[in-house]
């Protein structure tokens, strides 16, 4: 998705898609596993540490089948921004490739904090770094609307040929694209701060 959406010049997205799509289905699968396992687990022992580890375990699979979801979604907007030749703003771009990288570095923060050989500081670290990460994610989000709404009434303001705000015009089929991924972006993001807080739920020493 990241490589869809940055540069999208490179990439071949009929086997984008289709790599996407088999990855969404393979994290469908892995989370119905998962699930069995789980509910098997919770019979066999029905200690509170391990009732603890099957919700926590149950709440990241959730999340990470949501994540491969929109990733999927990301993947077929920047498809069908090359479709109809939609273009961007050069500052709805910058905001854009911002807010990739930020939810990028979210991301894999929270890769890094499921990884138990991880010792206690730095897993705390990882944890405040990505709440600090959710903070920037959903103020770049609202400030790239507020920026979009503003940038669409000014050009519908100036436009003569083709108003920004026309259904079906291609400056609002560009305007449209660029908010849905925008909103993609701020659902992996919160994914994956639901991913950490039910880490710290578990773990509570992590979220001090």
């Amino acid at each position: 998705a990241k490589s869809a959406l940055l540069t999208p010049d490179a990439v071949k997205f009929g086997s984008l898609v289709d790599i996407q799509s088999k990855d969404e289905q393979v994290t469908d699968e892995m989370e119905e596993e998962i699930v069995r396992f789980s509910t098997q687990l919770a019979k066999n022992d029905s200690t509170v540490d391990t009732a603890n580890d099957v919700t926590m375990l149950l709440e990241v699979v959730d999340e990470l089948e949501n994540t491969g979801d929109h990733c999927l979604s990301l993947v077929e907007m920047a498809a069908q921004k090359r479709q109809f030749a939609a273009s961007f703003s050069a500052e709805a771009d910058e905001e854009l490739e911002n807010m990739i990288i930020q939810v990028d570095e979210l991301l894999h923060a929270t890769v890094e904090l499921l990884h138990l050989d991880a010792d206690l500081e730095a897993r705390r670290k990882l944890h405040r770094t990505a709440e600090e990460l959710i903070e920037k994610v959903r103020a770049s989000h609202q400030a790239s609307r507020d920026q979009h709404a503003s940038r669409m009434s000014e050009a519908a303001a100036a436009s003569k040929d083709e108003p920004a705000t026309v259904p079906g015009s291609k400056a609002m089929r560009s305007s449209l694209l660029f908010l849905e991924m925008l909103s993609a972006l701020r659902y992996i993001a919160e994914f994956m701060w639901s991913v950490q807080q039910a880490y710290g739920r578990r773990h509570p020493d992590v979220a001090k």
